[in-house]
């Protein structure tokens, strides 16, 4: 589904400085060569660095630095026919004023979910946001509305057991898909147990192996 992908030095740079695990793991991907990801040094490329302009945020700066290596990208090669570029940005702002000048961008969730059928499930392994601009009046990352059902009081959580309309397991989380895992159940009637597989992490809703 991820490839020919250009990651600019901007977005390697900040991935570095926030989470050295994912910037590692997408090192690993760098180093893939079916997969054809690039990096590209653009705060270090003529044609698309410029200068922190007066009372520009550091994060304003960076996300005009990786608009303007997309529009210069897009001249590169859509002229020719060579390929369509696509920013892919989860920052709600960034990708609106990326459209306003003309560049096409999507959110990771928009350009997921328009690949349809082709890869089911993939949508499961993406991070839950509803990309909330901490930049807007009165927004934050704390308000975020609710991903995952509320989770039962335990009054209720034994009567719905003696009523038999709940059952009861430790949960175990797949080895090989992480929006999947099971549970066995034991009931007088069923001595020998039976395995219910939960699927997608709305099911799931945050449990843990164990």
């Amino acid at each position: 589904a991820f490839q020919n992908l250009v990651l600019c030095e901007t977005v390697l740079s900040e991935t570095r400085r926030l989470n050295l695990g994912v910037f590692n793991r997408v090192r690993v991907l760098l180093r893939d060569d079916k997969r054809s990801i690039i990096a590209f040094p653009n705060e270090n490329h003529r044609e698309v660095w410029s200068a922190q302009r007066t009372n520009e945020t550091a994060n304003d700066y960076n996300d005009r630095l990786i608009r303007d290596t997309a529009k210069w990208y897009s001249e590169q090669v859509e002229a020719s026919g060579v390929a369509k570029v696509l920013l892919l940005t989860n920052d709600r702002r960034c990708k609106d004023l990326a459209r306003k000048e003309g560049i096409a961008a999507e959110s990771i969730q928009e350009f997921v979910a328009g690949l349809g059928s082709k890869f089911p499930g993939l949508v499961d392994l993406l991070a839950d946001t509803d990309q909330v601009d901490p930049r807007d009046e009165g927004g934050s990352r704390d308000a975020r509305t609710a991903k995952f059902d509320a989770h039962l009081s335990e009054p209720e959580i034994n009567r719905r057991l003696k009523a038999g309309t709940l059952v009861q397991g430790t949960f175990r989380a797949s080895p090989f898909n992480h929006g999947e895992g099971s549970i066995m159940t034991y009931t007088k009637k069923d001595a020998a147990g039976r395995k219910v597989i939960i699927s997608g992490f709305k099911s799931i809703n945050r449990a843990i192996d164990g």
